[in-house]
This record gives C-alpha cells, sequence and structure tokens, in this order.
C-alpha cells in the first residue's frame, strides 16, 4: 500500500501498546500489546506487511531504557522512528483534551502527534558513542569501588594494628 501508517508505540517493561493511524488520522488497527522482544517486533512488522517500509513511521517515547533496543531493531529494519520527549507526549495529550492517562490514550497521542509532524525528534548519539559512555561509566564506577574498598582496608588495618 502507498497509503503512510503512523505508529504510536507506548513502551512498558514487558510489553507495549501500539496504536496505528492512517494519513487520514484514522485508526487502521485498535490497539494491541507485542512483547519487548525481537519476536514482538516482529508481530508488529507482520501486520503491516501490507505497507511499503518507507511508509511506515514509528513515534515512542524516550523514557526509561525500554526504547533503546525497539529503536535499534527498527531502524536496522529501515523504519523510521521519531523518538520524542515524553513532557512532549504528556502536553499534546492535554491539549487533545485528554484528561485520563491509558496506555492506549498516550500510544495514539505518540502516533497523532508524529502523524501532525509538529514535533522533532530527540538528538540520540549513534550507538558507537552510546557503548563509549557507557564503557566510561562503567570505568569510572570501578574506580570508585576500588577508592571504598582502600578506605574500609585501611580502617580495618587500623583498627587491628592501632
Amino acid at each position: 500500500m502507498n497509503q503512510k501508517v503512523y505508529l504510536g508505540i507506548d513502551l512498558a517493561k514487558a510489553s507495549s501498546r501500539v496504536a496505528a493511524l492512517g494519513e487520514d488520522g484514522d485508526e487502521i488497527e485498535s490497539p494491541f500489546n507485542i512483547s519487548n522482544s525481537k519476536e514482538g517486533i516482529e508481530k508488529l512488522l507482520s501486520k503491516l506487511n501490507s505497507y511499503k517500509k518507507e511508509n511506515i513511521v514509528v513515534g515512542m517515547e524516550v523514557s526509561s531504557n525500554y526504547w533503546e533496543n525497539m529503536c535499534s531493531y527498527l531502524r536496522q529494519k529501515d523504519i523510521l522512528c521519531i523518538l520524542l520527549n515524553p513532557y512532549q507526549v504528556k502536553k499534546y495529550r492535554q491539549a487533545l483534551g485528554s484528561k485520563i492517562k491509558t496506555d492506549s490514550i498516550d500510544a495514539a497521542a505518540i502516533a497523532q502527534l508524529v502523524r501532525t509532524k509538529k514535533c522533532e525528534s530527540i538528538y540520540i548519539s549513534d550507538d558507537k558513542v552510546l557503548e563509549l559512555r557507557e564503557l566510561v561509566r562503567i570505568e569510572h564506577s570501578f574506580k570508585r569501588r576500588v577508592k571504598d574498598l582502600k578506605r574500609s582496608v585501611l580502617a580495618l588495618l587500623y583498627l587491628t594494628f592501632p
């Protein structure tokens, strides 16, 4: 199909809620759950196999670390991912007049926000930079632990041999 489809994914720990909208804003499919795994994403893509990959746009909030694997896998499949600030999504949902917050409402608000193109994708460094950042954090953590252990050993030595 040549029609664009806009997906809003409300990420959670075990499973995520997905809402799908067409170009006209109509719901293509009622919101459904997928597991946060390769199989879950494959289930999502199989539901959309009638659409060309370049016509699929996925929006998701950058909250906690659940978005990383989902976004990385979708980008490997050449699907456009737009990463949104959770505050921006909250304000957009409130502007729509929704006072209730459910996973389905959040997913639909994300899809609608992406569809209207009134959002900016958050800049996220590429995978190599993120890996280097994580390695530096781990190094600092180990150095801190070594200092703490040295202090503990010295304190025990001073107690044992005053």
